[in-house]
């Protein structure tokens, strides 16, 4: 069926599979069940096709992938599971870590031979804590660009890239930010850079958006298009009211579209629909006490939990007995020009030199060049307050090169952000302090003595810049640390930072199969859950970038062979 028409026609009443939402999970789904042969309809909540997935940065954690191996590069199931373990301070490892470890591989090389989907090598991208087992690159792939073209009109039902992470709805590759870091320092940064600002004002102007896809808005056009390539059907704007079950399971699903009701039957029905992150009552169960109160998640708006609340009401269980409950991540809330507020996630600039975090007290409270998971624990663990606010402060030398969140780096000039006080200014420290709302004498002494520490190259409060991913996320060319730098150039700038996640980690207890259980851990027949639906597989642990996609990608895999298994009496793949 062509997605051009989805607003105009009807759903069949029977499928071999219902997947709930269209998520890099739900598409990988749809796409291994149609691999099947079974017939799949896609049904998801907004009106564009792609979810959280579609706004990420499209980094996938496969260890052992095709790529590492093509290049070299060593690896083993066992140093991975000797990682994970570390991690997670010598607790056993959830059982279906096995199952992932094992597909991850063959999942990468399935999609990028038979499908649209294709990707990159990360070989220099380095696990998140310098942990037995760890390495430095090789376990991390990054979706590859997509030329929009190929969906044709379908291009017009793909979720757009959050448009505050974006230069005017123009994706940058997390290959190529440097070179827009660079642009006005390097001829062929600059070079490079106004190619892709005419590329992108040209699309806009024939297509009304960009058509050259990168990160996690290309691995969501790549399984759409995948997915449309094998004749699935999808269909937005659509209310799951409630699972069809009885004894015997689950059956299918009620949906509300267009006004009315309809029974749609299926062998399976698959929950994909992103997990509970915009869900006041679950988060306040889940997430509150440790985190609390108000949440601000980056994840789209629809992710509320909505099927996770309808598969307990027939005997689901929840996995929540876990380290941490969602993948935290400091994020800043922008006032959008229409009155809407969006939630930037801060996962880049907290580790560049010039730039530090301080908490209500104006004190550092972490390592912030530590990923955004352990920021987070960091101001958890040194603050109790009702609700956690921080601040990101730079000079002025820092905030031009790097900027601050959505206040863009040189030559941008900001102008909204300043007018509308999501980026504060000041010419001292004391001022800035003030507009704060943290004690001045505070902040000047801690301003005093990272700036110390920066020019000794060695911060001997948090130890930042000396772990192989701190030197990545800081710069390379700025010695002799590449995360410390002196903040001494005004004005100085700060920005608000509220507690916030990109997805929950507590979700449906699922098992090996993808198959969600009950409180005895026995299947559900017929009802199914991957990504942020079903429990992480890593307890609430995170132990590297792409830890949600990753997953997410090889369930959704191995959900389809499963689902196929089962109904087609296949054998195992």
């Amino acid at each position: 069926m062509p997605v051009s028409s989805i607003k105009h026609t009807k759903p069949s009443k029977d499928y071999d599979v219902v997947v709930i939402g269209s998520g890099a999970a739900g598409l990988s789904t749809a796409l291994s069940s149609a691999q099947q042969g079974l017939k799949v309809a896609v049904f998801e909540k907004s009106s564009v096709i792609g979810g959280t997935s579609a706004w990420s940065g499209g980094w996938m954690w496969l260890p052992q992938n095709p790529y590492a191996k093509e290049a070299g590069i060593a690896d083993s199931k066992e140093e991975v599971k000797r990682y994970l373990t570390s991690v997670a301070n010598g607790a056993e490892l959830d059982p279906r870590v096995d199952t992932f470890l094992d597909a991850a591989p063959k999942m990468v090389e399935h999609y990028r031979s038979t499908t649209s989907v294709d990707f990159i090598a990360g070989n220099k991208v380095p696990d998140m804590q310098d942990l037995p087992g760890s390495v430095t690159g090789g376990r991390s792939l990054c979706a590859a660009p997509f030329n929009g073209r190929k969906l044709g009109k379908n291009i017009h039902f793909l979720r757009r890239p959050l448009d505050i992470a974006s230069v005017w709805g123009m994706g940058i590759g997390s290959f190529e930010l440097r070179q827009f870091y660079d642009a006005l320092r390097k001829p062929s940064a600059f070079i490079h850079v106004c190619k892709r600002f005419l590329t992108h004002f040209k699309d806009l102007i024939l297509f009304r958006r960009s058509m050259y896809l990168q990160n996690g808005n290309a691995l969501a056009a790549s399984l759409f298009k995948s997915t449309l390539d094998l004749g699935v059907e999808h269909f937005t704007d659509v209310e799951i009211e409630t699972f069809i079950s009885n004894q015997n399971g689950v059956s299918g699903v009620t949906i509300h579209r267009n006004g009315e009701s309809i029974e749609i039957k299926a062998k399976a029905v698959v929950s994909a629909a992103g997990g509970f992150p915009h869900n006041q009552k679950l988060l306040n169960k889940y997430i509150a006490p440790r985190a609390g109160a108000q949440h601000f998640s980056a994840a789209v708006p629809e992710n509320t939990g909505s099927i996770i609340e309808l598969a307990q009401k027939i005997g689901a269980a929840i996995s929540s007995d876990y380290r941490e409950g969602a993948a935290w991540a400091p994020c800043s809330r922008v006032k959008r020009a229409d009155g809407s507020v969006g939630k930037y996630p801060h996962l880049l600039e907290r580790g560049k030199p010039g730039i530090i975090a301080v908490g209500p007290d104006g004190h550092r409270f972490t390592n912030e060049a530590n990923c955004y998971h352990m920021f987070q624990q960091g101001y958890f663990d040194t603050y109790s307050d009702e609700q956690p606010v921080s601040w990101v402060i730079a000079d002025h030398k820092a905030y031009r090169r790097w900027g601050l969140g959505w206040a863009k780096p040189a030559p941008f000039l900001n102008l909204r952000a300043l007018k509308t006080g999501y980026l504060l200014k000041a010419n001292s420290l004391n001022k800035l302090a003030q507009k704060m709302g943290v004690p001045s004498d505070s902040l000047n002494e801690t301003v005093a003595r990272f700036n110390d520490f920066a020019a000794k190259g060695e911060d001997l409060d948090f130890n930042r810049g000396e772990s192989t991913y701190n030197k990545g996320a800081g710069d390379f060319e700025h010695k002799p640390n590449p995360s410390l730098g002196e903040l001494k150039k005004p004005p100085f700038y700060a920005v608000k930072l509220d507690s916030g996640s990109l997805g929950t980690f507590i979700g449906l207890k699922t098992n090996h199969e993808c198959q969600v259980v009950n409180a005895a851990d026995e299947p559900i027949p017929g009802l199914y859950a991957v990504g942020n639906e079903a429990a992480s597989i890593f307890r609430g642990d995170y132990p590297s970038g792409g830890i949600t996609l990753g997953p997410a990608m090889t369930f959704g895999y191995l959900c389809g062979q499963a689902i196929g298994k089962h109904f087609n009496n296949k054998p195992d793949n």
